[in-house]
């Protein structure tokens, strides 16, 4: 259950930096 609670935690971590990165990509300038 930890384990499981671990992952699910790190996706959310991932997904989340991935998705502000691809904002701020949008949002730059060329």
């Amino acid at each position: 259950m930890r384990y499981n609670s671990y992952t699910d935690d790190q996706r959310q971590r991932v997904l989340s930096t991935a998705l502000s990165s691809a904002i701020t990509l949008l949002f730059m300038p060329g």
